[in-house]
C-alpha cells in the first residue's frame, strides 16, 4: 500500500535541525543514517523531555522503525523533524514521523515504542498519567 504523504502541519511536535557537512555521503547527499538521527532526536525530545511523564521504572524502547525516503537532502540547510502519536496500546505506542525541508516531505517514518520496566527489562502497561500526556501529541487531521 502506498504511503500518504503527510503535511508538516499534521504533526503536533516539530523540532528544527541544521544539516552538517559531516552528514553528507560521498556523492553529496545527506546520508541515510542522518535521517534516522533526525527522527531519533525529535522522538527523544518528546518522549524523554518534560512533555511525557514516566513514573517509577518506566522507560521507552524503540522496537520497530520503518522509513520511506521520499527525496534527497543536501548540505547546507535546515530541516524539520516532526512527530505525532498515531496509536496507544496497552504496552506500546505507534508514532508517525517525517523529515521536511521547507514544506516538502523528504522521509516518512513509522516507529513502534514499547514501555518497559527499566530493571526487569519487560514490557509494562503505560500508566494513565503517561497515556494522558501522550494523547496531547496525537496526529492532527
Amino acid at each position: 500500500m502506498r504511503e500518504v504523504i503527510p503535511d508538516l502541519h499534521q504533526f503536533p511536535w516539530v523540532t528544527e535541525h541544521d544539516l552538517r557537512f559531516a552528514d553528507m555521503d560521498p556523492i553529496g547527499h545527506v546520508n541515510h543514517g542522518t535521517f534516522l538521527s533526525l527522527v531519533e532526536s525529535s522522538r527523544s525530545a518528546l518522549l524523554f523531555g518534560d512533555e511525557v511523564p514516566r513514573a517509577g521504572n518506566l522507560q521507552f524502547v524503540l522496537a520497530r522503525l520503518e522509513i520511506d525516503y521520499r527525496r534527497e537532502l543536501h548540505w547546507p540547510g535546515r530541516v524539520n523533524s516532526a512527530t505525532g502519536v498515531e496509536r496507544i496500546e496497552t504496552t506500546s505506542l505507534g508514532l508517525r514521523q517525517a523529515v521536511f525541508t521547507d514544506l516538502d516531505c523528504a522521509a516518512v517514518v513509522r516507529a513502534v515504542i514499547v514501555a518497559v520496566d527499566r530493571e526487569a527489562h519487560r514490557p509494562v502497561p503505560i500508566p494513565p498519567s503517561t497515556r494522558d500526556a501522550l494523547e496531547r501529541w496525537r496526529m492532527l487531521a
